[in-house]
Parts: C-alpha cells; sequence; structure tokens
C-alpha cells in the first residue's frame, strides 16, 4: 500500500490521533510510542490536543512531564486541566492515590529520566504512551548488566506513530499500517518503500543514495 506524508502539522496530528486511538484500543495496559522528530517542535500544544480527542472519545488521561517545572508550566498554560497534570515525582509519591483507569502520556522523557520512569511504567496498571522520549539513548558509564535491563525494558514498547524527515527524504509509521520511507526531490516526496519492520539506518542509507 502507497502512504502519502502529511502536509503539514495540522494533518500529522489527525494522523497522530488516529493511530494513537487504534494503539490504546488494540491492547490492554499497552506501552505505546509517538516520535514526531522535528527539531524545535513545541510540544506542549500538541500533548494539550492529544489530551482533547482523548476527552472526545470519552477517555480520560494524565499528562506527564519529567520535572517540577515543565509541570508548572503546563499547568499554568492549560489551568481547565490542572488536575490531569502531574509530573513523574508526583505519580511515585501518590502511586496509591493516582486514577491507574486513565492513559499515562510521559512527554518527552530524557536518558537521566530513566530510573522515575521504569518505576512507573513497572506500577502502571494502565495504558502508557511515550511522546517524543528519547529513553534508548544509554547513560555514559552504565554498566552491562544495567544496559540489558534497559534494552529489555525498551523492547516491550511498540511504535504507535513516527515521523522523521531525513536528510534526502522522510520516514512514516502509522499504526497498524507498516513502515513508509519517502525521497525528497525537485517536486517534493516521492514514495519509495514500506517495510515491515523500522528499517535501520543502513538500510534508510541504501534506499536514499
Amino acid at each position: 500500500m502507497v502512504f502519502e506524508l502529511p502536509k503539514d502539522l495540522k494533518t500529522a496530528e489527525l494522523s497522530l490521533h488516529e493511530s494513537m486511538l487504534l494503539s490504546i484500543r488494540a491492547q490492554e495496559r499497552g506501552r505505546w510510542t509517538i516520535n514526531l522528530k522535528f527539531e524545535g517542535l513545541k510540544l506542549m500544544p500538541i500533548v494539550f490536543r492529544m489530551h482533547k480527542t482523548l476527552l472526545a472519545e470519552k477517555i480520560q488521561s494524565l499528562l506527564c512531564w519529567p520535572d517540577a517545572g515543565a509541570t508548572a508550566l503546563a499547568k499554568h498554560s492549560e489551568p481547565e486541566f490542572k488536575q490531569s497534570i502531574v509530573s513523574f515525582s508526583d505519580v511515585i509519591k501518590n502511586k496509591d492515590n493516582i486514577t491507574n483507569n486513565k492513559i499515562l502520556i510521559a512527554v518527552s522523557p530524557q536518558p537521566h529520566d530513566y530510573e522515575e520512569f521504569e518505576q512507573i511504567s513497572n506500577t502502571y496498571s494502565d495504558t502508557i504512551v511515550i511522546l517524543n522520549g528519547k529513553l534508548e539513548d544509554a547513560a555514559v558509564g552504565i554498566g552491562s548488566v544495567a544496559r540489558q535491563r534497559r534494552r529489555a525494558f525498551l523492547s516491550q514498547w511498540r511504535d504507535s506513530y513516527w515521523l522523521e524527515p531525513l536528510e534526502n527524504g522522510a520516514l512514516m509509521h502509522i499504526y497498524p499500517n507498516q513502515w513508509s520511507l519517502f525521497k525528497s526531490g525537485p517536486n517534493g516526496y516521492s514514495f519509495l518503500s514500506n517495510f515491515d519492520n523500522k528499517p535501520t539506518p543502513e538500510i534508510v542509507f541504501e534506499n536514499l543514495s
């Protein structure tokens, strides 16, 4: 099947929302990732639009930021959603009082957030969605046992949505479809090929060369 790249962020978000809903309905207590791989992208408005889409489908969600500063800024930006905005430490400290029948959206967790996020993931009983996370980057000096544990943890996560501009093209995945690779040219992007799994950098390079 041939797919087309979204023409703008608004179109991309529509397909993202569709993919997100299909994903969370496909697997109870699912572990999903969503990635919009654009430099300088402002995630907060995107998170709130995801939240509104879920509410329209009568699905509750917790919007979870790694640190207190970002959490406070989110509450200030959207006070109407204040009760749905939490930090990682909020979830850990109040795990017995956090309602688990809500989708937890973790906003851009980084390698230094790994320990806290793993703790949350191992105790949270409902679906978790990572938005633009970078947990796969192992910390410098981490031991082999810790690396293996991290790899095992990350292997539990499935890609719901991926959109990434490349030097000579773009890579896209919209669950439950295949991965699609596009090549850029004078007239825009042209579809190259589909893949059952995320293509490696080597495969991408070979196809775009």
